[in-house]
């Protein structure tokens, strides 16, 4: 038997949408009654990578985001390109990570949070899946002022327009008679 590498089965995804299908099933797993989430989407942004994946590393990123505001607070998610990447951001406004714990937070097993509260592998997980398809994660964070997820990604060319015909010769139209 043999599998063959799941990097060969990569796709073309409209991150937006991956982003928003994770939001929704991090909604049905955490209580999100009092968190209010602002979205700033460029639109359209399309990378490489496996959909059931790239939805799993930004779920194990919006979990964490949503636990560290307790039940209540702004989760801002944003879309941008900058020099031919992806660049998605995913802020809370929690209490932040420490600056002794911001070197680790990638560490498998490392958790700040109660016992049965998490593994402590959803960074490393979301990590290691980002990086697969190219891209990367940095956090951001001020102890008492929230934490910034950046995942960036490379990005593929938006679907063709129309308007992009309008650079070649113009196409002789079929004529109608009455």
């Amino acid at each position: 038997v043999t599998a063959r590498d799941p990097v060969d089965q990569q796709c073309t995804v409209n991150v937006e949408e991956e982003l928003d299908h994770a939001l929704a099933t991090t909604g049905t797993a955490t209580d999100m009654t009092n968190i209010v989430v602002r979205k700033d989407y460029a639109g359209n942004i399309r990378a490489r990578a496996l959909p059931d994946q790239l939805r799993q590393a930004f779920a194990n990123l919006l979990t964490n985001a949503v636990q560290a505001m307790k039940g209540r607070g702004t989760l801002r998610l944003s879309t941008a390109i900058t020099d031919g990447e992806a660049v998605i951001r995913l802020s809370d406004s929690g209490t932040g990570i420490s600056a002794q714990h911001l070197s680790k937070i990638f560490d498998p097993f490392f958790t700040t949070k109660g016992q049965g509260e998490g593994s402590g592998l959803g960074l490393t997980v979301a990590r290691r899946i980002i990086r697969k398809f190219g891209g990367d994660i940095r956090i951001e964070s001020i102890e008492g002022s929230g934490t910034t997820c950046i995942v960036t990604l490379p990005m593929l060319p938006s679907a063709p327009q129309e308007e992009s015909w309008s650079a070649s010769a113009p196409q002789p139209q079929p004529s109608h008679s009455s």
